[in-house]
């Protein structure tokens, strides 16, 4: 008799663990609003999820290099529109120092101002993007690219191209083909001029002049256009990527997260029959009690 209590009192061990069991599975879906919350639980929806994830980070990772991007190009646009208004400048300092009726005192102020004109453009030689590299530098991009030497200016930048990754595989230039040479002629243009104003050199001051600092100025403009296309890829990439991002999400949650109404009932439901179970068991006992007595 004791040995057939033993076996009731083991199954009714089994069935009030079962029981709780399931009522502690189905609160922590209810608590945490998730399906899982160890792999074991769900192994092949818990391998999606980070699957899912891995590919979130992945284009987190794109989107740096875009916003990188995005840092750069600005910066060579905003440069590039400064070598540009100086190149229209110094066409407007031509015509006025053309004049033969011009003083000496505003020659020598057109010159002054054509000097300054070059060492501003040294600087925008030598524009920064947000992490320190210097833009139009190529990968030698840790060293100001231009340097005056005896009154000449070098270039120790290369030509090599800086790219960044913006989608799986897809690699975009980031450097501004022809800027160096742009800038050092434009340098070299700006230097003719001043000796040429002080020198009231009227035949050097001629269409010819004008000309060459139109077609530097062409230069600027054409690779200012180039940039711009860029910014306006990256600007779609962007788009494209916070679509991706959200779509990953979306089946992530689809995968994890649990419908919090259904979640509810599922619980409501395992805590009815933990307390059946609870009574059942306990009426089982005492008759099994009773027996014994017997």
């Amino acid at each position: 008799m004791r040995i057939g209590t033993n076996q009731q009192f083991q199954g009714f061990s089994a069935r009030i663990a079962n029981a709780q069991t399931r009522m502690e599975e189905a609160r922590e879906k209810a608590i945490t609003g998730q399906r899982f919350t160890r792999a074991a639980q769900d192994p092949a929806s818990a391998s999606r999820v980070v699957r899912l994830k891995g590919l979130h980070q992945r284009i987190d990772r794109l989107g740096q290099n875009v916003q990188h991007a995005e840092h750069r190009l600005g910066g060579a646009d905003n440069a590039l529109a400064g070598v540009n208004d100086l190149a229209v400048r110094a066409r407007t300092l031509t015509l006025q120092a053309a004049s033969p009726g011009l003083p000496l005192s505003s020659r020598q102020a057109i010159a002054s101002e054509l000097q300054e004109m070059r060492e501003r453009l040294v600087s925008l030689g030598n524009t920064q993007d947000a992490s320190g590299q210097h833009i139009f530098a190529g990968r030698n991009s840790g060293e100001k690219p231009f340097l005056r030497v005896d009154g000449q200016l070098q270039n120790r930048g290369d030509q090599l191209p800086v790219r960044a990754e913006i989608r799986p595989g897809e690699q975009m230039d980031l450097g501004s083909p022809g800027a160096q040479q742009l800038i050092l002629d434009l340098d070299a243009q700006l230097d003719e001029l001043s000796s040429n104003v002080l020198g009231a050199d009227f035949q050097s001051l001629s269409e010819d002049r004008l000309s060459q600092l139109d077609t530097l100025s062409r230069s600027a403009l054409t690779m200012r256009a180039d940039v711009g296309s860029k910014l306006q890829r990256l600007q779609t990439v962007k788009e494209e990527h916070a679509r991706q991002k959200d779509d990953l999400a979306a089946q992530a949650s689809d995968a994890q997260d649990v419908d919090l109404a259904q979640a509810l009932t599922e619980l409501k439901s395992a805590e009815l029959a933990y307390t059946a179970s609870m009574q059942t068991i306990s009426q089982g006992m005492n008759l099994s009690l009773m027996d014994f007595l017997r």
